[in-house]
């Protein structure tokens, strides 16, 4: 546990992971008080590359009774600590967007923080990758829950790699966001016989997609969507019945197709 509370601080560094912005306003809340030397302060927080010259001084500083803890262990420690209703609330009011992306890129958070921060991200309708804010996201997205990223690192920066996380994750709550996200397509030229192209029925195919979203996509009434739905492996006996009474008989041979 690092006690910051009325702390002098100085920083040596930045971080890969926060803001310096997100980090001050953190400290600030507990007191600290941010000093510009060395020989101030009473802990030191060490970013990455720092230079010869200025480790000695840390070094002589920790001599005298400094507490030096590295950016690394910080962000840990801030993203424990993180108030998260608090600050949900603060960018709600705000409308601060450009906070809600810095947060996204944090790794120390949980699954279910990193989710709960996504919900309240507003895409305003423009397609996916069609601005810096949104390539940002879906990278974020695809760097924790896609898990093609380790063995392709580039895939976090292609627009397939929501794709293809649609496809695989195992997490409703993620699919019940990507679901509402603005629609991006892949190619029907490059697609397999009976591929989903869209998110949307990639979501409606995998077995996780949870209930709600099932329902939704009942009552959106898109044959395409519901194709899909009728395909998927997880689908309720309500939701099967609900398919099959559109009377559509494309809709029918997916439900008979998957035994549904």
């Amino acid at each position: 546990m690092i006690n910051i509370q009325n702390k002098k601080v100085y920083f040596s560094g930045k971080g890969d992971q926060l803001s310096y912005d997100e980090l001050e306003k953190f400290l600030l809340q507990n007191g600290v008080k941010f000093v510009p030397t060395i020989e101030q302060s009473e802990l030191i927080i060490e970013g990455g590359l720092t230079p010869l010259h200025i480790e000695d001084k840390i070094f002589t500083a920790t001599q005298n009774g400094a507490i030096k803890v590295s950016i690394e262990e910080f962000e840990k420690f801030y993203s424990n600590e993180f108030k998260l209703n608090s600050t949900l609330m603060a960018t709600k009011l705000t409308k601060d967007n450009d906070r809600l992306v810095k947060l996204l890129q944090n790794k120390y958070f949980s699954d279910d923080v990193f989710i709960k921060i996504l919900k309240q991200y507003d895409f305003k309708n423009i397609p996916l990758y069609d601005n810096d804010e949104s390539r940002d996201v879906c990278r974020a997205i695809v760097n924790r829950f896609c898990t093609l990223v380790n063995r392709n690192h580039n895939i976090q920066y292609a627009p397939i790699g929501i794709y293809y996380t649609a496809l695989e994750t195992f997490n409703s709550a993620l699919l019940d966001i990507i679901y509402n996200m603005p629609s991006y397509s892949i190619s029907d030229r490059t697609a397999k016989d009976e591929q989903p192209l869209t998110l949307k029925e990639v979501v409606a195919l995998n077995p996780n997609s949870s209930k709600t979203i099932q329902i939704q996509i009942l009552y959106n009434n898109d044959e395409s969507e519901l194709i899909y739905l009728a395909r998927n492996t997880n689908i309720s006996d309500d939701i099967k019945k609900a398919l099959k009474d559109k009377n559509m008989k494309n809709i029918i041979l997916a439900l008979l197709k998957e035994n549904n």
